[in-house]
C-alpha cells in the first residue's frame, strides 16, 4: 500500500545536518539506515526520547508519513514550522525560469512570479529545505532589498567564481579597450585592448549581481578565451562579426581573390574585374576565422562585394595611383641651388625650378623604391631629395648628399607609436630618440613613418629631420668627421709649441713651465743630435724623435687627432652645443699647455680647448686648426677666433650656453683668452694651471671683448 503524505508533527520539525550519521530503527541501536539520503531535508518530529546518558533522539517522519527512525537531536536544526530551519548561505543565483511563484510568507499566497527577475543574478542569504521536499532561497537584489522566497528549481548557481551561465549562441566583436577580459570573475586575464577588433563566439551569458552582463568567449577552434562585459562588444550577424565603419581607398593586389556576395561565401565577382581600379572600403569585418574582410565600393559608389583585406593594399603610395596627400612641402636644398621638377615621377624634366625655402602645395604622393615623389598643385612632380615636410629656412642651406631618413618628436612632446598606420597604440617615442624610418605610408591624408617592425609614428606627432645648419655666411656645420688641417708629422723647430714640444722638452730634461722650442731648447736638440750621430740642425724630425725614445706612431697620431663628432646631422642646435661642451669636459683637470690642441690624454690651452670642442660639434674654424696652433706665431689663436666674422656676435646681456667668451688683456686691450660659456655665469676654460670651470669674470680676466655664437 502506497505511503500517503502526512504533516503530523507532534514535536515540530527538524532539518537533518549530517550525511555520515545513522538513523536508528529503535533505541536498542541494532538496526539503522544512513542519514545521507535525507541530508538537508526537513522532517516531522513525532516524539523525542531521552536515553540514559542524557542524549535526546528525535523520531522522524517524512512528508509521506513514512517513519524513518531515531536521529540524535544534535545532528539536526529544529524548526517550529514546516519551512524548516534557515541555513545561512552566501550564494549568487541567476533566475532561469519565468513562471515560478515567489513568496514572502510560506503560509501566504505568492506575491509574484519570477518573470520580472528572469536572467537577473540575486544574492541568497538563507536556504530553507521545506517539509514538502522543496528548497527555497531567501533572495536579495544588488541594492540589498529583500525580494522573497524563490524555489531552488527556478534559479541556477554558477561554478567557482562565475555566476550562472545562460546558453547563448551569438557572435560579438570586441570594440572597447577600456574593459578587462577575465578568466573568472576574480582573475583578470588581460585588457580588452589585447583583443580589440577580434570576433568571438559567445556560448554563455552571465548576468552579474551588480547588474552587468558578461559573455563567455570562444575562438574559432572552440578554445575558451575568457569573460568580458557585454558593453565592450558589438553584436555581429554571424561569424563575420560587427561591421566597423571605415573609409579606406584600396587597390586589389591579388588577382586570384574572389569578391563575395555574403558571408556564406557565395561568389559575386573575380578580382580581375577590378584590376587596376581604385576602390573604397567602407566597412571592415573582423571575422571569427582571424581574417579581416572589406565591404568594397567602386568609383561610382556601387557595391562591389566583400573581399579578404589581405588581397588589397591601402598603401596607395606604392601603386601607380599614388595617394591623395594635401599638404605643404618645403624646398630644402643647398644655398644657391634650385629644386628640379618633372612631368611625372622619373619622367621628363620640366623647366620650373624652385629656390630653397619655398613653400609649395602637394596634392598627391607616390613612393617609388625609397624615393618619395610629390605632385604639386600645378601638376608637376618633385621628390624628397629637394622637398621636405618640415619647414625650411631660405637663409640656411640643406645638404642633399645624405639620406634624410630620421624623425623626431616635436619639442617637449612624446609621440604615440602604432602597430600600423591608423592602427593600435603599441608604445611611445620619447623626445630624445631620433629613429631611422624605413618606410612611409599615407593614411587619411597624413604621412606615417615606419620606425621598426610594426612600429609607426604620424606626422602630426613626429617630423622629418632636416640636417641642422647655421645660416649662410658663418661657419657651416659638417656632418662627417673633420679631417686634420695641416701637415701630419711636421718637424719641430724654433718657437714651436704644443704636445710634441712638451714631450721633447721632457726627454731633454728641460723646463716645461713654458712649453716652447726656445733658443735654449734648439741648442739642447743640437747637442743631443750630435751625441747620437744625427745631423745637428736643432730641428726635431722623426729620426730625432725616435732617438729620444718616442714612438713613430705617436709622431703622427698627435697631429692627426681631431675629436670625433658628438653630434650628427640629425641633432638639433642644443645637441650640437652639448656635444661641444661635453668634449671640453673631457679635458677638465688637464694641465694648461701652451699651443696644445690634441688628445685629452695631454694638456691644452684656451684656444686649443675651444678648437677641439668645436670639432666635436661639427665646426672646423679654419684658418685655426689643431696643427696650425702649434706652429710659431699661433699661440694667440684666441685672437684669430675673436676676429673671425664667421661667428655671430651677440650682446653680453644676451649670452647663452655654448657661446664663446673672449677676453682682452688689461693695458694692451688685445684679446688674450677665450672660454666656453656654460650658463649661470660659469665658463669652462684652460687657464693656468689647468682646465677648470670658473666664474665668467674674476680678478685675473674680467674684460670681455666679444661674445660669439658658434651655433644659431
Amino acid at each position: 500500500m502506497a505511503a500517503t503524505e502526512s504533516d503530523n508533527a507532534a514535536q515540530g520539525y527538524a532539518t537533518v545536518m549530517t550525511k555520515t550519521a545513522k538513523i536508528w530503527q529503535s533505541l536498542d541501536f541494532d538496526d539503522s539506515v544512513s542519514a545521507a539520503t535525507v541530508y538537508h531535508r526537513t522532517l516531522a518530529v513525532h516524539s523525542v526520547k531521552t536515553i540514559a546518558n542524557g542524549s535526546r533522539y528525535l523520531e522522524l517522519y517524512n512528508h509521506y508519513g513514512q517513519r524513518l527512525g531515531y536521529l540524535n537531536e544534535t545532528l539536526t536544526k529544529r524548526a517550529t514550522t514546516s519551512k524548516g530551519a534557515p541555513l545561512v548561505v552566501t550564494r549568487y543565483l541567476t533566475v532561469t525560469v519565468d513562471n515560478s511563484e515567489v513568496y514572502q510568507g510560506f503560509d501566504d499566497a505568492p506575491v509574484s512570479t519570477t518573470a520580472p527577475f528572469l536572467h537577473q543574478t540575486l544574492l541568497a542569504k538563507r536556504l530553507y529545505y521545506r517539509f514538502d521536499g522543496k528548497a527555497y532561497y531567501s533572495l536579495y537584489d544588488n541594492k540589498g532589498q529583500w525580494l522573497g522566497y524563490f524555489d531552488s528549481a527556478a534559479v541556477q548557481e554558477g561554478s567557482e567564481d562565475l555566476v550562472a551561465g545562460l546558453n547563448e549562441d551569438s557572435y560579438v566583436t570586441l570594440t572597447n579597450s577600456g574593459y578587462w577580459v577575465y578568466r573568472d570573475f576574480l582573475t583578470k586575464k588581460a585588457s580588452t585592448a589585447t583583443y580589440i577588433d577580434r570576433t568571438y563566439h559567445v556560448r554563455y551569458s552571465h548576468h552579474a549581481y551588480n547588474g552587468s552582463q558578461y559573455l563567455s568567449l570562444y575562438d574559432a577552434a572552440g578554445s575558451y578565451i575568457g569573460i568580458v562585459n557585454r558593453l565592450a562588444t558589438k553584436a555581429g550577424a554571424g561569424p563575420q562579426g560587427a561591421p566597423h565603419a571605415v573609409n579606406i581607398p584600396v587597390v586589389l593586389t591579388n588577382t586570384k581573390a574572389t569578391l563575395w556576395r555574403n558571408f556564406s561565401w557565395t561568389p559575386l565577382a573575380p578580382a580581375t574585374q577590378y584590376q587596376d581600379a581604385q576602390l573604397t572600403a567602407k566597412c571592415a569585418f573582423y571575422h571569427l576565422n582571424g581574417s579581416t574582410y572589406y565591404s568594397l565600393y567602386d568609383s561610382q559608389d556601387k557595391w562591389a562585394g566583400y573581399v579578404n583585406a589581405a588581397a588589397t593594399t591601402s598603401d596607395l603610395l606604392k601603386t601607380a595611383f599614388g595617394a591623395v596627400f594635401n599638404s605643404y612641402v618645403y624646398v630644402a636644398i643647398p644655398t644657391g641651388n634650385k629644386a628640379s621638377t618633372w612631368t611625372s615621377p622619373n619622367g621628363q624634366k620640366a623647366a620650373t625650378l624652385y629656390a630653397n625655402g619655398t613653400r609649395l602645395r602637394a596634392k598627391r604622393a607616390r613612393l617609388i623604391g625609397s624615393r618619395m615623389w610629390y605632385q604639386l598643385t600645378n601638376g608637376l612632380w618633385s621628390n624628397d631629395i629637394y622637398l621636405s615636410l618640415t619647414v625650411s629656412n631660405k637663409s640656411r642651406g640643406y645638404t642633399t648628399s645624405i639620406k634624410r631618413n630620421r624623425v623626431r618628436t616635436y619639442a617637449g612632446k612624446s609621440a604615440t607609436v602604432y602597430d600600423a598606420p591608423g592602427g593600435h597604440r603599441v608604445g611611445t617615442l620619447g623626445t630624445k630618440t631620433i629613429p631611422i624610418f624605413s618606410d612611409r605610408s599615407v593614411f587619411k591624408n597624413e604621412m606615417w613613418f615606419k620606425i621598426g617592425t610594426n612600429r609607426w609614428v604620424r606626422l602630426t606627432q613626429a617630423y622629418e629631420v632636416l640636417p641642422y645648419q647655421n645660416p649662410a655666411g658663418v661657419f657651416q656645420v659638417l656632418y662627417d668627421k673633420i679631417q686634420p688641417v695641416g701637415r701630419i708629422g711636421y718637424n719641430l723647430g724654433y718657437n714651436y709649441e704644443g704636445v710634441k714640444t712638451w714631450l721633447v722638452l721632457g726627454k731633454l730634461g728641460l723646463s716645461r713651465s713654458y712649453n716652447n722650442m726656445s733658443a735654449a731648447a734648439v741648442a739642447a736638440v743640437r747637442r743631443f743630435q750630435a751625441s747620437h750621430g744625427l745631423p745637428a740642425n736643432g730641428v726635431v724630425d722623426l729620426a730625432t724623435w725616435k732617438k729620444l725614445g718616442l714612438s713613430a706612431s705617436l709622431w703622427t697620431s698627435l697631429d692627426r687627432y681631431v675629436h670625433l663628432l658628438g653630434a650628427q646631422w640629425y641633432n638639433d642646435r642644443s645637441e650640437h652645443i652639448e656635444a661641444m661642451i661635453a668634449a671640453a669636459y673631457e679635458y677638465l683637470g688637464n694641465p694648461y699647455m701652451v699651443g696644445a690642441s690634441s688628445t685629452p690624454s695631454y694638456g691644452v690651452d684656451c684656444s686649443g680647448l675651444v678648437t677641439q670642442a668645436l670639432y666635436a660639434a661639427g665646426i672646423s674654424p679654419v684658418p685655426v686648426s689643431s696643427i696650425q696652433h702649434a706652429q710659431p706665431g699661433n699661440e694667440w689663436n684666441s685672437r684669430l677666433l675673436a676676429a673671425s666674422s664667421k661667428f655671430k656676435t651677440v650682446a653680453y646681456s644676451a649670452r647663452q650656453r655654448g657661446d664663446l667668451i673672449f677676453y682682452k688683456e688689461p693695458g694692451t686691450g688685445l684679446v688674450w683668452h677665450v672660454a666656453i660659456y656654460l650658463g649661470h655665469d660659469k665658463v669652462i676654460e684652460a687657464w693656468p694651471p689647468k682646465v677648470m670651470v670658473a666664474p665668467i669674470k674674476n680678478s685675473q680676466r674680467n674684460w670681455v671683448s666679444r661674445v660669439a655664437r658658434p651655433f644659431q
